[in-house]
């Protein structure tokens, strides 16, 4: 390849491109760039501020969490799940989650296995609207 600049050292191969002309290529390419991405792209940032309170009782352990999404209205949320993995109520339950501004309780089922796979069923049921649903939740399990 030829440049159309002319070169200032006569032993330079053709593909080789003096120094001082690459720094001011690579300067110019990286700030051109810059403005590009600072032209084209909105970045913005909207914090949610939570608050967790939790307590450990002996067979149940309570959690009650305050947040605030940016822009919106702050909303609580009551989650309950068993201490003990062992008792016959944590063989089938993980938690229980209540929402009361949007009026829903949702059961979560324990994660089951199945190959490289983990299942978890959710039970819901909005009381504002009276009505029941039945969820699942499938994920690949890490290798």
């Amino acid at each position: 390849m030829s440049s159309s600049r002319p070169s200032n050292r006569d032993d330079a191969a053709p593909e080789a491109v003096p120094e001082a002309d690459s720094q001011d290529y690579s300067e110019d390419s990286t700030d051109e760039l810059i403005e590009r991405i600072l032209e084209n792209y909105e970045f913005k940032c909207h914090p949610e501020i939570r608050f967790k309170l939790k307590h450990k009782l002996p067979q149940l352990a309570l959690c009650a969490c305050y947040s605030k999404p940016w822009q919106a209205q702050p909303r609580w949320r009551f989650t309950m799940k068993p201490v003990d993995l062992d008792s016959r109520t944590s063989q089938y339950v993980r938690s229980l989650l209540l929402v009361p501004e949007t009026g829903q309780a949702a059961l979560f089922s324990r994660k089951i296995n199945i190959n490289v796979f983990r299942l978890q069923f959710v039970l819901g049921y909005n009381w504002k609207q009276r009505t029941p649903s039945l969820d699942y939740k499938c994920a690949c399990v890490p290798c």
